[in-house]
């Protein structure tokens, strides 16, 4: 697990609060799907040697071996375990999200229903009062109001013009008549709108808060097993101090080297894989949004590039130190920043779009966000790609699909948009945008804000085997 895991998994209060606080905020991704099932109990605790197994498999080299290896299979077990808590967390996070969008989008079209309401009630009332005065007349007149029956019985001898006249007051009389029952039925029909479509706002409501229920529950498991897990961790490295005679801080690097290798490894099977992985089919429920790119060229931004941190030291276990033998020599991958990666042309104005993106690295994850100060995942790729004149859908699974071209992990390139936390049914949980060298720039989490990250510490959250291309 790399030091940039363990500090996001270890920060798990920090989304548990974040999620208490979403229901005020708006402009939440959406991609309507079923609320998911929330986590439940925790995974069964590994059976962690006792003392005793130790000092017993420190009798020979081959049972320390042995038991070196089932400790390192331990803490390989608490990591996916992680993992697998993470990605059900996550699910629910987006879920609650989706929630909280559909939420916004059912109260503005029940407030836009009663707006229109309203207004054909306001006309309605208008028709109405001139039934009103129109009877009024015609009950003091007998059918004919003053200037009529004066028209009528004047000195004028245009039969024809009188007649004609006549006739058009009558048109005049009648359509007074039909637009009262018109407008009444529209006014009808636009309070029957607005009722259903409170209605629907008060169902959204309602579905919000069970997804609400369901995130909270989500990340409370999560941050249980987080806290059960680093208990183990710390137990067991300083086991295999123990056995290897080490200290906990060289055994602690070693171990965040080897899952680190274990990270890259299992992104070049997934881009492997990839070459193999028919092309994908958009789900129906996919929102079209039509890009209009211009020629705007904002300049490019390159801040600096950010890195996980070193890894944290595990405290040395409180048994007493055996001599130290051989110290295996440590083999954590060294931190370099990688070169600029030159944007190929394109049609769109990709490097723009990166540009902005990157320019907003170190600013903070805020839930719904689209800018200018925090956004969420989709909400910076969103502004990104508005920023060089594209109009992208503003769920993550909508700008996905809605890419002109999708291409294997095998031909990602530059500036696409890269999807984690497939369902089955094309609905993605989080994006991020490939900016080359085995990089994505992202808004990931409350706790980690907008930042350049590694690809292969994500290859872990489902990486979808496809990219977008705009």
């Amino acid at each position: 697990m790399s030091a940039k895991m363990k500090r996001w998994l270890t920060t798990g209060l920090v989304l548990a609060a974040s999620t208490s606080l979403v229901l005020g905020v708006s402009s939440v991704p959406a991609n309507a799907q079923p609320l998911p099932q929330t986590p439940g109990s925790l995974p069964a605790a590994p059976e962690i040697p006792s003392q005793q197994d130790i000092a017993n498999a420190k009798k020979n080299q081959a049972s320390t071996s042995a038991e070196v290896g089932k400790i390192e299979g331990l803490i390989d077990s608490g990591n996916q375990s992680l993992q697998t808590s993470m990605t059900a967390s996550m699910k629910t996070n987006d879920a609650y999200s989706t929630a909280l969008v559909t939420l916004q989008d059912k109260q503005g079209a029940a407030k836009d229903a009663q707006a229109k309401a309203a207004a054909a009630i306001k006309t309605s009332d208008k028709a109405r009062n001139a039934v009103g005065q129109l009877a009024s007349t015609i009950y003091k007149t007998g059918g004919l109001n003053p200037s009529i029956e004066s028209f009528v019985t004047g000195g004028s001898g245009d039969v024809l013009y009188q007649a004609s006249t006549l006739s058009m007051l009558g048109a005049n009389r009648s359509k007074t008549f039909d637009d009262a029952k018109s407008t009444a039925a529209t006014a009808s029909a636009l309070k029957d709108a607005a009722a259903q479509a409170q209605q629907a706002a008060d169902e959204a409501a309602k579905t919000a808060e069970t997804a609400k229920s369901q995130a909270d529950a989500a990340v409370a498991a999560q941050n249980a097993l987080i806290a059960k897990n680093q208990q183990q961790r710390t137990v067991l490295i300083g086991q295999l101090a123990t056995l290897k005679n080490t200290t906990a801080a060289l055994e602690s690097a070693r171990i965040t080297g080897l899952e680190q290798q274990k990270e890259a490894a299992r992104l070049a099977a997934l881009i492997e894989a990839s070459k193999k992985q028919p092309a994908p089919t958009p789900p129906a429920t996919s929102n079209p949004v039509t890009s209009n790119p211009v020629n705007n060229q904002p300049a490019v931004v390159n801040p600096p590039v950010t890195t996980p941190q070193t890894p944290v030291t595990t405290p040395k276990p409180t048994t007493p130190k055996p001599p130290v033998t051989t110290t295996p020599p440590v083999t954590t991958p060294p931190v370099t920043t990688p070169p600029v990666t030159t944007p190929p042309s394109s049609g769109v104005n990709i490097s723009g779009m990166v540009s902005f993106a990157m320019s907003k690295v170190g600013g903070p994850y805020v839930w719904g966000g689209t800018g200018p100060v925090g956004y969420d995942c989709s909400g910076l790729i969103w502004a990104a790609f508005r920023s060089v004149g594209v109009n992208l859908p503003r769920g993550g699974s909508d700008q996905f699909w809605n890419a002109p071209t999708r291409v294997p992990l095998s031909q990602m390139r530059y500036g696409d948009i890269l999807a984690f936390n497939d369902n089955g049914s094309g609905f993605f949980t989080h994006v991020a945008i490939y900016i080359g060298n085995g990089q994505v720039v992202q808004a990931l989490n409350p706790s980690d804000g907008i930042a350049v990250t590694p690809l292969s510490w994500m290859s872990g959250m489902a990486l979808y085997g496809y990219a977008a291309r705009y």
